[in-house]
C-alpha cells in the first residue's frame, strides 16, 4: 500500500446513483463533506441542491464503524482512514434517526 495514493471511494444515493470521489489518505470527516459537495456540483451545477437539508436529513454511513456516522455528522477533524475507511470502499447516503439523536443528547 503506498500511504501518498489517495483512496478511490464510491458514495451510493438514496436513488440508486453513485458518486465516485478520490480524497487524500489523512481526510477529515468535515473535508469529506466538502468533496462531496464539489463533486455532485460539479458534474454538471445545473442543480441546486440546499447542503444545509441534505445533512440534517441524511448522513453517509460505513459498514466498517458504528461511530462514522455521528462524526460525519458532526463534521469531525478526525480522519476516515482511522475509522476503517479503505480504498475501493462504498459508503451509504442514510436517513438520520433523529431519535436516536435526541435520546444521546439526554
Amino acid at each position: 500500500m503506498y500511504p501518498h495514493k489517495a483512496l478511490q471511494l464510491r458514495i451510493q444515493c438514496l436513488d440508486g446513483s453513485c458518486i465516485d470521489v478520490a480524497i487524500p489518505r489523512k481526510c477529515s470527516f468535515y473535508q469529506l463533506r466538502q468533496l462531496l459537495q464539489y463533486q455532485y456540483v460539479g458534474d454538471g451545477g445545473k442543480r441546486q441542491i440546499s447542503w444545509r437539508y441534505i445533512w440534517k436529513n441524511f448522513s453517509i454511513r460505513s459498514d466498517t464503524s458504528d461511530q462514522f456516522e455521528v462524526l460525519f455528522a458532526n463534521c469531525s477533524n478526525k480522519i476516515v482512514t482511522k475509522f476503517g475507511v479503505q480504498t475501493g470502499m462504498t459508503l451509504h447516503f442514510a436517513p438520520v434517526d433523529k431519535w436516536k439523536s435526541q435520546r444521546s443528547k439526554k
